[in-house]
C-alpha cells in the first residue's frame, strides 16, 4: 500500500510539473515588477504593466496619467509613443530568447469623475451612437466584448514574440472577467487581482500585497482556493525572507538584486 501511495505522489507531481509550474516544496520564485530593459540572469519571470491606447494598441504604463490633464486611454499609440509610452509589442523584444514567464498587468481603465452636465452629454453620445449601429443592422458592443477583443490582441503580440500561451499568466482585476476568460480554455493561465477573485472558477493565482500574509496559514489558506499565491511590492530583503518563509509562490519586486536569492 505504502509503495502505491509513492508512486501516485510521484505521477501526480510529474502531472503538475507537466503544467509548466514548480509543484511540491517549491521555492519562491522571484519576477521583476516593473520590467527594465536589462533583465538579470536565471530571472524566473517578469512583470509589464499594460494599459490599452485609445486606438486598442497595448502599452505598457502603470500609472493612468501622464500629466494632470492626459489619460494614456485617451491618447493613440502614436501620441503616447512621442511621450515615451512603449507599445507592448516593442517591450516584449527585451525579453526576447529568455526562457521567462511573463506577468501581464492588464490594468483597469481610469475612472474619471464627472459632473452631471458632463455625464448628460456622454449618455446622450452613446445613444447616438448606438441608433447609428442599429440602422447599420449593427449591434451596440458591450464594454466586457470590447476588453476581451483587446485581450486577446495582447495574446496575439505574445504569441508573435515567442511566448507559449501556458508561460503566459494574465493579471487581471475584475473578477467577472477573470471568469470569463478563465473558462476559454485558452492555456492562459489566469492571475486575479480583485479582492474577491479567490471564490472565481478558473483562477489559478491571487494577487495580493505582501502586507496581507501574516504567516504560512495565510498562504496555506488561499492555496487551497487557488493553486499560487503571487505577493507584491516585496522591495526589502526582510520583507522578502518573510514572504519565502510563509511560502509564497511568486515575489513581485523592483529590485531582485536588493531582496536577494533564495
Amino acid at each position: 500500500m505504502r509503495s502505491a501511495f509513492r508512486i501516485l505522489s510521484v505521477l501526480f507531481t510529474l502531472l503538475l510539473a507537466a503544467q509548466g509550474e514548480a509543484v511540491l516544496n517549491a521555492r519562491s520564485r522571484m519576477i521583476l515588477c516593473p520590467a527594465s530593459t536589462a533583465l538579470p540572469e536565471n530571472l524566473y519571470g517578469v512583470c509589464y504593466p499594460v494599459r490599452f491606447s485609445s486606438d486598442g494598441i497595448p502599452v505598457c504604463c502603470y500609472d493612468p496619467l501622464l500629466s494632470q490633464d492626459e489619460r494614456v486611454e485617451a491618447l493613440s499609440a502614436d501620441e503616447l509613443a512621442r511621450r515615451g509610452v512603449c507599445p507592448l509589442r516593442d517591450v516584449l523584444t527585451a525579453c526576447s530568447g529568455r526562457k521567462l514567464r511573463l506577468f501581464l498587468d492588464l490594468r483597469p481603465p481610469m475612472v474619471e469623475t464627472l459632473s452631471e452636465e458632463q455625464c448628460a452629454e456622454r449618455e446622450l453620445i452613446r445613444r447616438r451612437a448606438g441608433r447609428v449601429l442599429q440602422e447599420d443592422g449593427l449591434s451596440e458592443p458591450e464594454a466586457g466584448e470590447l476588453c476581451e477583443s483587446l485581450i486577446d490582441s495582447v495574446l496575439d503580440i505574445v504569441a508573435a514574440a515567442g511566448f507559449r500561451l501556458r508561460d503566459v499568466w494574465l493579471v487581471l482585476h475584475d473578477a467577472e472577467l477573470c471568469h470569463r476568460l478563465g473558462s476559454r480554455d485558452s492555456g492562459v493561465r489566469i492571475c486575479c487581482a480583485a479582492s474577491d477573485g479567490i471564490a472565481v472558477a478558473g483562477v489559478q493565482a491571487l494577487l495580493v500585497h505582501w502586507t496581507e500574509v501574516g504567516s504560512r496559514e495565510d498562504v496555506r489558506k488561499l492555496q487551497r482556493q487557488v493553486r499560487h499565491v503571487a505577493v507584491w511590492d516585496v522591495n526589502t530583503r526582510q520583507d522578502a525572507e518573510a514572504m519565502r518563509a510563509a511560502k509564497a509562490d511568486f515575489l513581485l519586486t523592483d529590485d531582485p538584486e536588493l531582496i536577494g536569492r533564495p
